[in-house]
């Protein structure tokens, strides 16, 4: 896959591939966000989902994701790009942040499922998107009986903090993860 691959990927679901985002600013990493959605206590959460079994999934969750990104500021109305977690090569093991505009028509749930970078089939979500000023964090995901979009601000508790550095202590995982999880930490001390 090439950067051509991931732009024409991610145009058929409505997102204008601007480019890779450049290192000047420290965002979490794409795969801390997913992690960032399972603590409660994050102030600025919503939540939007639908029953895997309802006849206007579609429409519904993608009328879901919308309302919570513009209303959590994943974007502005005026300015509507923002960030989409995606791997620049298929065999990449740690995923990037691209930098997208929103155009019409879009299809985030649909399409970017079907397409493989917004999710894993037609209405079966799984995408970290972030606002450009690194604050917002949009989750799609599918779960056993519903998917569905979350919306929290970025976490900087320590309770979040800790768990990031006991993730990068990990050996386990990949070498380019860790260290992208130790840079963004340095922000914080």
């Amino acid at each position: 896959m090439s950067e051509a691959d991931v732009a024409d990927r991610l145009a058929a679901t409505g997102l204008a591939f601007q480019n890779w985002h450049e290192k000047d600013r420290n965002y979490i990493p794409v795969g801390l966000t997913a992690l960032s959605i399972h603590f409660p206590d994050v102030p600025g959460r919503m939540y939007s989902s639908v029953a895997n079994d309802d006849p206007d999934i579609l429409e519904k969750a993608n009328v879901g994701w919308y309302r919570t990104a513009r209303d959590g500021n994943l974007f502005e109305s005026a300015d509507p790009r923002f960030l989409v977690g995606a791997k620049p090569t298929t065999d990449a093991r740690v995923w990037q942040w691209a930098v997208v505009r929103l155009t019409e028509p879009w299809d985030i749930m649909g399409a970017g499922g079907r397409t493989g970078t917004l999710g894993v089939a037609w209405c079966r979500p799984g995408f970290a998107m972030l606002s450009l000023d690194g604050e917002v964090i949009v989750r799609g995901d599918t779960w056993e009986n519903e998917i569905g979009t979350v919306r929290v601000r970025t976490p900087r508790h320590r309770e979040f903090l800790d768990f990031a550095r006991t993730i990068a202590d990990d050996p386990s995982e990949p070498p380019a993860f860790r260290t992208e999880i130790k840079t963004w930490l340095q922000t914080f001390e």
